[in-house]
C-alpha cells in the first residue's frame, strides 16, 4: 500500500507552523483514546459489550514508516525545495523557520518516536488509552502531534470495523449455540465482507477489510488480504487460519447477458432462458460452492419453480464427495421478508413462506441434535443487501422461532454497515498529556468547561489489567509508565519495530476475550 504523498503532507495544514509554537521540551507524549460510544449505541445490539476492539496500530505505523522512508531517502535539497514551493503557494509565503523542523528531521534519518500500545485484538472499554506516541529527540518533540492526523486517519476506522465485526460474530455465535451447537465453526464464514465497492478507495478497503477479518474469514475484499500479508505477516511462517475465503459466484451482469443471449439464440422466454443458463452453469461448475444471484428478474418464481425443476441435478451435485453447494443469493427487497417470509402476503404463497421455508420444502434436509431444521447440504442461502447488526439478529431470531437453525443463512455485510460511520462513533482522539522539560515531568490535560466529555487523560498513562478489563491510572511516574506493569508495551522506537503481531494472534486474542 505504498503512498505517493510526501511525508510533510501527513498532517493538517495548520500544523506546518506548530514546531515554531511549542515551548522547548525534552519530550512530548500523546495518547489515542476512545472517549465515548454514544453514536455506536444508536445501532448496536445486546451483544455489544461496551468495549472496542483495538486493531490497526501496526499497519498504521508501517504505512507511516513507508512514507517517511521515501522522505529520508530523498535528497535534503530536493525535499526542502518541494516543501518551500508548496508552502509558498499554500500560505502565501515561506520562511526559514517553516523549513527548519523538516530539515532537522531529515538530518536524523528516522522517525524519532517511541510507540507503546496494548496488544492488537484487545477489548478495551471507553476512556482507556490504546496507544501512546512519545518523542525521543529533544530537538524534535513536535513530531508527536505533527503525526496526530496520520495516526488518527489510519486507525480510527479499523477500530470501528473490528468492533462491528466482533458484534456480528457474537450475534451469529449465540444463535448457532442455540440452534446448531455442533456447527459453531460456521460463525467464521456467516458474515461475509461485501463492502469494497462502497468504501473510499482501494487503500480504505484494504485497511477496513483487514480489520473486519479480525472476527471473520469470509471476504471478497481482495486488498485486505494483501494488507494482512504485507503488514501482518505470520510470525511463525505458517498460518493457523487462511487470511480470507470466498466462493465462485455470479452477478447480475452475468445473468443478464447469458439469459439475454439464450433468449435471443433459441427464442426462449425469460424463465426458460434462466433455467437453461443455471443448468449449463451447474455443468460448468460441477463441484464446490457456487453462489447464484437469483433476483435479476422474478426471484420467487426462480426459487419456487426454476430451482424445483432442477432439484435432482442440484442434489446429485451436492451428494458428490466434498462441499458442493448451490447458494441462492437474493439481492433486493426487504431482507427480513425475503429470508423469513412476509405475513402480509397471501397465505401459502412463496412470498408468505420466505426463502428458507421454500428451500426446505423443495430440498428437505435434516433435524439436528437440538431439534432444528438444517437444509440439505446441496443448497444454501446468502443475503447481502443493507445487512445491519440489528437486522441479522432479527432474522436469526425469526428463523429460530420457525424451527430453522441459524446456519441456514449467510449474510453479506457491505458498506451500509461498514462505511456508515465517522471518527466520532467512539469519540476517538489523539491528545498531548505529558511533556518533559529537562528532567521534570509536566502533566498536560485538555479540559473544556463547555464539554467535559472531551476531557483528556492527564500525565503519563499507566494501563493495567484486572480480570478481563483494562484500567487507567493517570499521572503515573516515569518508572511506572516504563515498567513491566504497564500494558502499553513498546512496539516501535526510532524507526525500528520492537514487537509485532499477526492476524492469527489477533483473531485468537479476540476469540478468547
Amino acid at each position: 500500500m505504498k503512498t505517493l504523498i510526501s511525508a510533510f503532507l501527513l498532517c493538517d495544514g495548520y500544523k506546518t507552523c506548530h514546531p515554531q509554537m511549542y515551548p522547548r521540551m525534552s519530550k512530548l507524549l500523546s495518547n489515542f483514546t476512545c472517549r465515548n460510544d454514544k453514536y455506536y449505541r444508536v445501532e448496536c445490539t445486546q451483544f455489544y459489550t461496551g468495549k472496542q476492539v483495538f486493531v490497526g496500530i501496526q499497519g498504521a505505523l508501517k504505512e507511516i514508516d513507508e512514507t517517511f522512508d521515501v522522505f529520508f531517502k530523498t535528497s535534503k535539497r530536493k525535499m526542502l525545495k518541494e516543501l518551500s514551493t508548496f508552502l509558498k503557494e499554500y500560505k502565501g509565503g515561506v520562511s526559514d523557520k517553516d523549513l527548519e523542523f523538516f530539515s532537522a528531521l531529515h538530518d536524523v534519518g528516522y522517525l524519532p518516536i517511541e510507540v507503546r500500545a496494548l496488544e492488537e485484538g484487545s477489548l478495551v472499554k471507553i476512556g482507556v488509552p490504546l496507544f501512546t506516541v512519545e518523542s525521543t529527540d529533544e530537538n524534535l518533540s513536535p513530531i508527536v502531534n505533527t503525526l496526530e492526523t496520520a495516526f488518527s486517519a489510519l486507525i480510527w476506522k479499523s477500530i470501528y470495523t473490528a468492533t462491528l465485526s466482533k458484534e456480528f460474530h457474537d450475534i451469529s455465535l449465540y444463535y448457532l449455540s442455540l440452534t446448531d451447537k455442533d456447527n459453531t465453526g460456521f460463525v467464521w464464514v456467516q458474515n461475509h465482507d461485501f463492502s469494497m465497492r462502497g468504501l473510499s478507495g482501494v487503500e480504505d478497503a484494504a485497511r477496513t477489510g483487514f480489520a473486519y477479518l479480525s472476527s471473520s474469514l469470509g471476504s471478497d475484499t481482495l486488498p485486505a488480504i494483501h494488507y494482512a500479508n504485507q503488514y501482518y505477516p505470520s510470525l511463525t511462517g505458517e498460518k493457523v487460519f487462511p487470511t480470507a475465503v470466498s466462493v465462485n459466484a455470479t452477478e447480475h451482469s452475468i445473468s443478464c447477458s447469458n439469459i439475454g443471449y439464450l433468449m435471443h439464440k433459441f427464442s426462449l422466454n425469460e424463465s426458460q432462458a434462466e433455467k437453461l443458463f443455471l443448468d449449463l452453469l451447474l455443468d460448468k461448475f460441477p463441484s464446490g460452492i457456487l453462489s447464484y444471484v437469483s433476483d435479476t428478474y422474478d426471484y420467487f418464481h426462480f426459487i419456487s419453480e426454476i430451482l424445483n425443476s432442477l432439484k435432482d441435478k442440484i442434489i446429485r451435485r451436492g451428494n458428490k464427495e466434498g462441499l458442493n453447494k448451490l447458494v441462492v443469493r437474493p439481492d433486493s427487497g426487504d431482507p427480513f421478508k425475503i429470508i423469513c417470509g412476509d405475513k402480509t402476503a397471501p397465505d401459502g404463497s412463496p412470498e408468505y413462506k420466505g426463502s428458507v421455508e421454500i428451500l426446505w420444502e423443495i430440498f428437505g434436509g435434516s433435524i439436528n441434535s437440538q431439534g432444528y431444521k438444517v437444509l440439505h447440504p446441496a443448497i444454501g442461502l446468502i443475503y447481502g443487501d443493507s445487512i445491519t447488526r440489528t437486522l441479522s439478529e432479527r432474522v436469526l431470531l425469526e428463523l429460530k422461532e420457525k424451527g430453522f437453525a441459524s446456519s441456514n443463512i449467510v449474510f453479506g455485510v457491505g458498506s451500509y454497515s461498514i462505511n456508515y460511520t465517522t471518527r466520532d462513533v467512539f469519540g476517538m482522539a489523539f491528545k498531548a498529556t505529558n511533556m518533559q522539560i529537562e528532567d521534570k515531568e509536566i502533566s498536560l490535560q485538555k479540559r473544556p468547561k463547555t464539554d467535559l466529555g472531551k476531557k483528556s487523560a492527564k500525565g503519563l498513562p499507566l494501563v493495567y489489567k484486572e480480570g478481563e478489563n483494562f484500567y487507567l491510572k493517570e499521572g503515573a511516574t516515569r518508572q511506572e509508565f516504563e515498567g513491566e506493569g504497564n500494558e502499553l508495551k513498546v512496539i516501535y522506537r526510532d524507526g525500528k519495530f520492537i514487537r509485532q503481531t499477526d492476524l492469527d494472534e489477533i483473531r485468537l486474542r479476540i476469540s478468547n476475550s
